[in-house]
């Protein structure tokens, strides 16, 4: 692999990538048609790809507005304060990216293309926003949530379906607490971060209490190994009184083990099985790929 092609991967914080496609299988399927077998897989694929361009799409240009506060933090392993990469070159990628991602999404079905177009233009909103402002963290939040309903009206469903709309707004719940603690994370938080990551698991197991089918071992199992990561990480951050970028990586990756709990308490055992493996392939990635 060359060394404009690992810029590039990290510059898109690749490593993250499976959380986004865990989302989606969330979304899919709590948002299927009553009655449905499962969900179209031409429209499950449109909104897999097109969600993938966007949040790839949405860290590049990230980086490209910031990198001149990313210089003055210090941060001389990001490509574009490395040199490793030409700013107006990752602008006109990102862009490029973002918008082939809102169309791809938005062809995935009838219901798809007001919340593909709605997610396009909230990454970028993010994007240009203030760094570390409130707003921000409720933008960031409102991504998640719209990634989960943009799958569940590509596979037939509506925003009106209590499972499919209480699961965005947890992620986005817990997106919105990630994102504060991410904000943060080459700068002292003191205890305060730590109450906050520790609370985390709240936000995520609330999804039992939507309706659907009881929690089964496997659900349950899920559930408790979630906490369980979400719980020693507190800890760690405890002990060094601010947000690693470690720290929010792993906070990223239990995005997948949250849908995990979901698919696997509605009975989606393949898909649930998949989350998990997407939870153990971000954990991997992430000691060659930062995605912080």
């Amino acid at each position: 692999m060359t060394a404009a092609v690992r810029a590039w991967i990290r510059l898109a914080r690749a490593s993250n990538v499976p959380s986004v496609w865990t989302n989606v299988l969330a979304g899919a399927v709590l948002g299927s048609a009553p009655g449905a077998a499962w969900a179209p897989p031409g429209a499950i694929l449109s909104v897999l790809v097109g969600a993938t361009l966007i949040y790839t799409g949405g860290m590049m240009l990230n980086d490209v507005v910031d990198v001149d506060a990313d210089r003055a933090d210090g941060l001389s392993d990001r490509p574009l304060v490395a040199g490793a990469l030409d700013p107006v070159r990752a602008r006109a990628v990102a862009i490029a990216a973002i918008v082939l991602g809102s169309l791809a999404a938005a062809l995935a079905g009838p219901g798809a293309w007001p919340w593909a177009l709605g997610l396009g233009g909230a990454v970028v909103l993010y994007d240009l926003m203030p760094r570390r402002s409130g707003a921000a963290r409720i933008v960031m939040g409102g991504c998640r949530a719209m990634l989960v309903l943009l799958a569940g009206a590509a596979t037939g469903g509506t925003a009106a379906s209590p499972a499919l709309l209480g699961w965005a707004l947890l992620v986005g719940g817990y997106t919105w607490q990630v994102t504060g603690l991410a904000q943060r994370e080459h700068a002292a938080a003191g205890g305060r971060g730590a109450r906050r990551a520790a609370l985390l698991p709240l936000w995520l197991l609330a999804g039992g209490a939507l309706p659907g089918p009881a929690p089964g071992p496997a659900a349950i199992a899920c559930a408790l190994a979630m906490t369980l990561v979400l719980h020693v990480t507190a800890a760690r951050l405890r002990a060094v009184h601010h947000a690693r970028p470690i720290h929010v990586m792993t906070m990223i990756a239990v995005f997948s083990l949250g849908d995990a709990w979901m698919l696997l308490r509605f009975g989606a055992w393949a898909e649930g099985a998949a989350a998990i493996a997407c939870f153990g392939a971000m954990r991997l990635l992430h000691r060659r790929i930062p995605g912080s």
